[in-house]
């Protein structure tokens, strides 16, 4: 028999080997129906025009708009238009995503519990991660957690694990339990989670870091600074009990002494070495005094001989970092007349507390005085006798 095949072609509508009708004048309006079942596309668009473009659904359910290929539940290829907010409330545990310039407010909102966004950076410097500044809008008192981890993503190394509280809306730092040490080039990952809802973390509208992108998938990256310094701020115990704070820059030994800006404090503080220029300064040092703590109390005894045997000189330090002229006494010679004012450590390097010379300062001057004063009482009585002796001779 004759077998004959039906063709649709576009709006035409034909038989093979036979005549061809036009359907083009043929509409329905499908508006005026109510549908019974599921309308399935087969690979095929929903458009205005039966173009190749419009609403697209791929057999796993996931809508492109503008696209055949959608990789997400919701994929535009193309601007997108909203005219209050989105609100992304994701189901807790999963991400929310927005991209920035989709609304006016320029952040992401995550309203439930345990959602997470990340934010991946390249490190400009190598030194050490020590704090992190995001810009959070949320209710008070808000709990999250944040995640450190090497690569892009989080399928790298988790570098750190802390607990923050988000005290309301604005920049938030948040210091580093543990400094990371990060590589100039290298890619590291920030990622926040909510455990209390609320946030809404801010987009930066502009690239801080080249190599760097949110988990949003936005153009934009996510609003945050890293802080990263030349030295940790660490405290180590070596086996022999010492305490070193910043590599060194504050030494404990086992005797409790406290060395800044020494490895090696002979005394309880010592502040650097000599001729190293190093100084302290504060708006006053008070030193035990009352009278109840003291016993044998005595005047100093020849003051004015033990002054006269010490001088002041200029100098400069022999070797060091210190290049200026100073001042000051030599410790020996105040050793040799007032030995309560000189330490000397286990190398038998001796330092002048030079506080201590007040008390020897007093007295002399108050030797001195009374001096000034026996001088004074004697040239009176001079004086005295002179004028008796004018008078008796009558030159008065």
């Amino acid at each position: 028999g004759l077998t004959q095949s039906l063709i649709l072609e576009g709006t035409d509508l034909s038989i093979s080997g036979g005549n061809t009708v036009g359907l083009a004048g043929l509409r329905d309006g499908l508006g005026s129906h109510v549908a019974t079942q599921n309308l399935a596309l087969s690979g095929f668009w929903v458009s205005n025009d039966g173009g190749d473009d419009g609403l697209f659904v791929d057999a796993a359910g996931n809508v492109g708009v503008g696209t055949a290929s959608p990789v997400r539940a919701l994929d535009v290829d193309g601007d997108a238009r909203i005219e209050r907010s989105l609100i992304a409330a994701a189901t807790p545990g999963r991400n929310a995503a927005l991209d920035a310039n989709s609304t006016t407010v320029n952040r992401v909102y995550t309203p439930n519990a345990n959602t997470r966004i990340w934010q991946s950076f390249t490190a400009q410097s190598t030194g050490y991660f020590v704090r992190l500044q995001v810009h959070l809008d949320s209710e008070p008192i808000t709990g999250g957690v944040l995640e450190i981890y090497r690569g892009e993503g989080t399928a790298g190394e988790l570098l750190l694990e802390q607990d923050f509280v988000d005290e309301g809306n604005g920049a938030r730092t948040i210091v580093l339990d543990t400094p990371i040490e990060v590589v100039a080039g290298a890619h590291y990952t920030i990622r926040l989670t909510n455990t209390a809802g609320g946030w809404r973390w801010r987009f930066n509208l502009a690239n801080v870091y080249d190599g760097g992108r949110a988990s949003t998938n936005a153009n934009e990256d996510m609003w945050f600074r890293v802080y990263v310094t030349a030295d940790p701020v660490l405290v180590e115990v070596a086996e022999s009990g010492v305490i070193n704070v910043a590599d060194g820059a504050i030494t404990v030994d086992v005797a409790g002494q406290v060395g800044i800006g020494t490895a090696a404090p002979a005394y309880a503080l010592q502040v650097g070495e000599a001729g190293d220029g190093s100084e302290a300064r504060s708006n006053g040092w008070n030193v035990f005094s009352d009278a109840r703590f003291k016993t044998n109390v005595k005047p100093i005894e020849d003051p004015l001989a033990r002054l006269a045997a010490i001088g002041g000189y200029t100098y400069f330090w022999k070797g060091g970092k210190d290049d200026a002229r100073e001042v000051g006494v030599i410790a020996q010679e105040v050793e040799a007349v007032l030995p309560e004012v000189v330490t000397v450590d286990a190398q038998g390097y001796r330092a002048v507390d030079y506080g201590k010379l007040s008390p020897l300062l007093i007295e002399a001057l108050k030797a001195q005085q009374r001096m000034i004063e026996a001088q004074q009482a004697e040239l009176e009585a001079l004086r005295a006798q002179n004028a008796e002796i004018r008078a008796a001779l009558g030159l008065e």
